[in-house]
């Protein structure tokens, strides 16, 4: 007992992320026995691997034949088992992160003096403790197969995800997610999306979590947790690169209909869609055995232009939106030390300086009114694993991550792209910091300038202890339990060009820029909008308290998987005030079942919960909006300026936050079952069914409405004048995610990977009624962008011969729900909806023409071809690599014209064309 009360007290008294580490480890179980069946006790094992640093690790069967290896990295292990007197056995598996490897051994007793016998086994993927959800992919298998180069295009080739790089993971936003790298957090603590890159060389795994979680973690979306490689005690050295000329990309223009497909006889320049790459990573020891190091450095360049739309990319203007152009450098360094065989200490660093221009690529304006962003930061992590004896780890985890974004005007960072300008007027072709933009209400063009210039800072430290105990009681127990704990704090200045936006509403219709206010003679001016420069910061800190058992119970064939984990968090406006104050408690139960008791048939279900303590981008929105604010004015004939203010937004008392808020929560049921048909391959089905409850939303309290929902007719609060919103959490604000997903996959032999999976899904909300009663029955149905009903992936690398591989990834599904909108002379915009989300309607109050409108279905496949050209020795390759991208040049819409305008249904954006890259590695 003693020896368990020093490294309690140290994890109940220390501090570190309420949102959840990520697991590095994986680990190895099973059950050794005779012959007849009979489990063996007193068996030694001994586990090495070029992975492991420091000593070999050992264990020892039970008196049930029962052993368990904890706190194993990702790599390729060989277990030696030998017993007093008895000839020596070995195996050889794999361990992937996250995951318990079944390895069960029949120990044949033969006498000493016999040769040895050494098996590779296949490894199991049917996780026979674990419900956990989504998949681990391997730098083996992300190698072989077409990908994006990115962690982020990795998390689309698990089932359960779409979307782009921050995907909606099983029914959640895209801003839901946590991403983990070397166990830190790097999720952007305000938006909710990924903040830092990683070079792709680097990755050892990365595993897509994608429901089933233990309580160590804590995502209302899925968890995407990315291991980097370290060192070793071999030298090793990776250079590569990739080009993707504008020449190697599918040339032609596309029609703007949905109809519409190539168009053979319109030869008028489409822009430039390429890519350029370089990749260096070496690795090796500093001092064998006890300090290794891994440094990698990549440089991206890519260029690439938007499918031409309406309005500038069609008759009569035929006019080209501007490239967006992303140049980044990535580096990254890490130490991994072992001054003794019961302690680990690694150290990770890492800096992604990018600059991106024309960000905003929609075909609504031209290059003056385009954007730039300015992104990156700095990240450092320190871990201490201390492997205090059989029976207990403890681990000590320290992350900083700063991360700065600045954006704005395109003009303000550098030049603008001309493309188009002189068909307009001349002021279109310069940049003028003090002009303001301009917006035609009636096609929704951007005119003269870019965006409010924008610095956004998000820092985060964290610091995670945890201790894992290893006992038997009614069989065998992994516990685990942690405090996680963070500080962020947020930093943001604004500052709009010109300190206003101009809305202006063409009385006669007229689009582009002949439908602009003429200051003059009055024509087509309507409202402008005063926007303050401010800045503001904000802060918050949380604690979260999670234990977690694995309990293998005495039946051998039943796993118990009970948890827990307390969170709670506090925020503080720029004042120093507090906002927010929640606490919340998320039980989690799993169970699974090896019903043949040879892990090769496992039934698994489960129950948990998931919440959201530290709510910053609330405080954030309040602050912002207070310190900003706006104040919107009426053009006056009479005056002829704009002297008549009709609405004011923000200031003091503008936005309140509940006091007495909900904690935003996610409640999962899972259950299925995972079958090993073949060695090293298993098909699975499994069924998921999520309730998200008490979102954060922002609910107009102040404005009355005619019955027709177009029109203010007063004020709740008179001395309130304008917009007030009340950020709170309601029940009413619900979401329901039902899926069913079909899938099989597995490497059943050295030459073979593959994947293939269906998803049926579908994902509705019901959000709270708005201060708008006409509008209030539209705010629910098809949740936008994550309500996809059929998704099918399938992927396959084969090796023809010892030096070709051959992969393939292809996708098929279905198209995502969009709106019709319409206009709003309150509002001055096209919001308004008469029918709910993900639908249109044909006859306006007649709900018998409501239809489905959604995006056309989209089809993608990617081929990959690897030829070693040259292998002077064992420890040298040099690799031809030549991908192709959407190999059926397939240009699906991706997005079109949703309001009610004479362009309604016309393709604002498509699918990147056909797109071939090729690339040459070398590796040491």
């Amino acid at each position: 007992m003693n020896k368990l009360l020093l490294p309690t007290v140290f994890v109940l008294l220390a501090a570190g992320s309420a949102l959840g580490a990520g697991e590095q480890f994986g680990r190895i179980r099973g059950v050794v026995s005779e012959d007849t069946g009979a489990p063996l006790a007193g068996v030694s094992i001994v586990v090495t691997s070029p992975a492991l640093i420091g000593e070999p690790r050992l264990g020892q069967t039970d008196d049930h034949g029962r052993y368990e290896i904890v706190s194993l990295p990702p790599g390729r292990y060989t277990l030696e088992f030998s017993y007093t007197g008895i000839q020596a056995m070995s195996k050889v598996t794999n361990v992937r992160q996250g995951e318990a490897q079944s390895l069960n051994v029949v120990y044949s007793l033969v006498q000493t003096g016999v040769e040895a016998v050494s098996v590779t086994d296949k490894p199991s993927m049917t996780r026979p403790d674990s419900t956990h959800t989504g998949a681990t992919r391997d730098a083996d298998t992300l190698a072989r197969l077409p990908t994006g180069r990115s962690y982020q295009a990795t998390a689309l080739l698990v089932p359960g995800a779409t979307g782009g790089g921050n995907p909606n993971i099983k029914g959640r936003l895209a801003s839901e997610n946590r991403y983990l790298l070397d166990d830190i957090d790097i999720t952007d603590p305000v938006s909710g999306t990924f903040t830092s890159n990683q070079t792709f060389e680097s990755i050892q795994s990365v595993e897509v979590l994608t429901g089933g979680a233990d309580a160590e973690y804590n995502a209302l979306g899925g968890v995407i947790n990315i291991i980097p490689k370290g060192g070793g005690d071999e030298f090793h050295a990776l250079a590569a690169a990739y080009v993707n000329h504008y020449r190697l990309s599918s040339q032609g223009n596309q029609g703007a209909n949905l109809w519409e497909g190539g168009q053979p006889f319109n030869e008028s320049d489409v822009g430039p869609t390429q890519r350029y790459e370089g990749t260096i990573n070496v690795g090796g020891p500093i001092v064998r055995k006890k300090l290794w190091y891994g440094l990698s450095y990549q440089y991206i360049y890519t260029g690439n232009t938007l499918a031409k739309g309406p309005p500038f990319g069609v008759a009569p203007y035929d006019i080209r939106h501007p490239t967006r152009r992303f140049v980044a450098n990535y580096i990254r360094l890490r130490f991994d030390w072992a001054p003794s065989a019961k302690h680990r200490f690694r150290l990770s660093l890492f800096t992604d300086p990018t600059v991106i221009d024309n960000t905003g690529q929609v075909n609504n304006y031209l290059g003056a009114a385009e954007s730039h962003q300015d992104q990156g930061g700095r990240f450092g992590s320190l871990r201490w694993d201390w492997l205090a004896n059989p029976k207990v780890t403890g681990t000590v985890l320290l992350g900083l991550n700063l991360r700065h974004l600045s954006n704005g005007p395109q003009g303000r960072f550098g030049g603008i792209d001309p493309t188009g300008c002189d068909q307009f007027s001349q002021v279109n072709c310069t940049w003028d910091p003090s002009r303001p933009r301009h917006v035609n209400t009636a096609d929704n063009t951007a005119w003269y300038q870019g965006p409010t210039y924008v610095i956004h800072d998000r820092n985060r430290v964290q610091l995670d202890p945890s201790v894992s105990f290893r006992g038997s009681l009614a069989g065998r127990h992994t516990a685990k339990v942690g405090v996680q704990g963070q500080v962020v704090w947020r930093y943001r200045f604004e500052d709009t060009p010109g300190g206003s936006v101009y809305n202006d509403t063409p009385m006669t219709g007229t689009l582009l820029e002949g439908g602009l206010c003429n200051p003059a003679t009055g024509i087509n001016c309507d409202r402008r909008t005063d926007l303050p420069t401010f800045e503001t910061r904000q802060h918050g800190y949380a604690a979260g308290l999670f234990l977690q058992d694995h309990w293998w119970t005495s039946l051998q064939w039943l796993t118990v998987n009970p948890g827990v984990r307390f969170d709670y968090g506090v925020t503080y406006n720029r004042n120093g005030d507090q906002v927010t104050n929640l606490f919340g408690i998320a039980p989690r139960l799993g169970l699974t079942a090896d019903v043949t008791g040879d892990g090769q048939n496992i039934l698994f279900a489960y129950y948990g919960r998931a919440t959201n303590a530290l709510p910053l981008d609330v405080v954030a929105a309040q602050d912002d909006a207070e310190a900003g604010g706006s104040k919107t004015y009426q053009w006056d004939p009479a005056t002829r300026d704009f002297t008549n203010m009709i609405q004011r937004t923000g200031g003091p008392g503008g936005i309140l936050v509940d006091q007495h808020p909900k904690m935003p929560h996610v409640d999962e049921l899972t259950g299925g079952a995972r079958h090993e048909f073949m060695p090293g391959a298993v098909v699975g089905a499994e069924y998921t069914w999520k309730r998200f409850s008490n979102e954060w939303d922002a609910i107009e309290q102040n404005r009355i409405w005619d019955p027709t929902g177009q029109r203010v007719i007063g004020y709740a609060d008179p001395t309130q004048w304008g917009r007030a919103i009340s950020m709170e959490t309601t029940p009413f604000n619900a979401r329901v995610y039902k899926a069913l997903i079909l899938s099989s996959e597995g490497r059943p032999t050295d030459r073979l990977d593959y994947h293939v999976s269906y998803t049926l899904s579908w994902n509705t909300f019901q959000a709270p009624v708005l201060s708008n009663p006409r509008q209030a029955i539209f705010n629910q149905g098809y949740s936008p962008g994550a309500d996809i009903r059929h998704f099918t992936r399938l992927y396959v690398a084969y090796y023809v011969l010892s030096r070709v591989n051959l992969g393939a990834a292809f996708l098929y599904r279905t198209g995502d729900p969009t709106t019709k909108t319409f206009y709003s002379k309150e509002l001055n915009n096209r919001t308004l909806a008469r029918s709910p989300s993900g639908t249109t309607p044909a006859v306006a109050n007649d709900p018998s023409t409501i239809a489905e409108l959604r995006n056309e279905p989209l089809t993608q496949l990617d081929l990959k071809l690897i030829v070693d050209l040259y292998r002077p020795s064992t420890r040298q390759r040099l690799d031809l690599v030549v991908d192709v991208f959407n190999a059926f040049d397939t240009r699906s819409p991706t997005a079109f014209v949703t309001t009610d305008l004479p362009t309604f249904s016309q393709i604002s954006s498509r699918q990147d064309p056909l797109r071939v890259q090729v690339g040459l590695t070398y590796a040491y």
